[in-house]
């Protein structure tokens, strides 16, 4: 059986525009070969998943999930239900297989009933289990999921953390380390030491950006400084380049040059200067004058100027040798990703949130 019918995949509804719908496309030429036709009309299986994976909970004590609708708080917290791992804990009290079989192998042998919220030794079908994941910034509940996998037979939480000798530690972090599950959790203290010998200042930034995407300080690692966090800011190198001009130098260059302007050029300066210092707004200075007349020297004069203050000046220029005269100069091209060929509808190939953009 051929299901092949008429293709219509443009729209010239509107004149001089053609729309493709991919997925008329798709059922307007669908081939339904006589094999595949046979074995939809007897409602056969399409596909398979297998084998079932049965998701299991992480959570701390008193910390469990909990769906309740608006205004009926107290009484979800009343009838709360077994999670899958309050589940475990409880038929493991009264089952002796159960306490034979550690967190993350219980799909395979017992079946979780997602009415009664109670688990049933299971009778057919292959399901393994997934625990959900746990972020080791955590600490707590990530240790909690490492012993799950290790600690079979356990009724509540205080079992999890009952050594072979009977001695209950006070955290699942100390219970890991002295069953021999965790060396040492000063990994993260070499690494730093290590990357503060052979790595480049870019690399440690980036490796300090690490840990602070995993709820890390250098506060949390003995022996480093303690930093006040609030006054850190991240720049982009771009931003972090056009910080990084010396003030003291900057004032002195400024200082120096603006003793030996001319009238003229001071004119130009204290007009620009004033400008900026003002915030006004947005405005062109134009400044014409032949060669040798003291226009570089100018413009490399309230660039000084300006970052002997600690503020950003970009300096550009139409071509690569009048930008080499210019202090940190750029080609406009380069710096502004001004196409080379350009035309009515060309425009500057920079990102809305770049970090170009963001310098501008």
């Amino acid at each position: 059986m051929v299901g092949l019918q008429k293709a219509e995949t443009s729209d010239f509804s509107k004149i001089g525009t053609k729309v493709y719908n991919e997925i008329t496309h798709y059922f307007d030429a669908w081939y339904v070969s006589a094999s595949e036709a046979s074995w939809r009309i007897f409602h056969y299986d399409l596909h398979t998943h297998s084998p079932a994976i049965q998701r299991l909970a992480v959570h701390l004590p008193g910390q469990e999930q909990v769906i309740y609708s608006e205004g009926k708080a107290q009484q979800a917290l009343q009838h709360n239900k077994n999670t899958t791992l309050t589940g475990w804990f409880k038929i493991d009290q009264t089952n002796p297989l159960a306490r034979t079989i550690s967190y993350n192998l219980f799909p395979e042998h017992f079946k979780w009933n997602q009415s009664s919220h109670t688990w049933a030794p299971r009778k057919k079908g292959k399901v393994i289990g997934r625990l959900y994941r746990a972020n080791p910034a955590e600490e707590e509940r990530f240790f909690l999921r490492l012993l799950l996998h290790h600690c079979p037979g356990a009724t509540c939480y205080e079992d999890l953390r009952k050594l072979e000798d009977g001695t209950v530690c006070t955290t699942f972090i100390e219970t890991a380390m002295r069953r021999g599950f965790l060396q040492h959790d000063e990994e993260c203290v070499e690494c730093l030491t290590e990357a503060a010998d052979i790595a480049t200042p870019t690399q440690i930034r980036l490796l300090f950006q690490l840990l602070k995407s995993h709820g890390k300080n250098l506060a949390d690692f003995p022996g480093f400084p303690n930093i006040d966090e609030p006054n850190i800011s991240f720049k982009s190198n771009l931003l972090h380049k056009q910080c990084q001009y010396k003030i003291e130098y900057q004032t002195v260059v400024a200082d120096k040059n603006e003793s030996l302007l001319n009238s003229d050029q001071h004119h130009v300066y204290q007009k620009v200067v004033d400008a900026t210092e003002q915030h006004t707004n947005t405005t062109a200075y134009f400044v014409e004058g032949p060669g040798g007349s003291g226009k570089t020297f100018l413009y490399n004069t309230i660039l000084a100027r300006i970052r002997s203050k600690g503020e950003i000046a970009q300096a550009v220029a139409s071509s690569g040798i009048a930008a080499e005269l210019l202090n940190g100069g750029r080609t406009a091209h380069s710096r502004f990703k001004i196409p080379i060929s350009i035309s009515e509808t060309s425009t500057c190939n920079i990102s809305r949130n770049s970090a170009l953009a963001n310098l501008i």
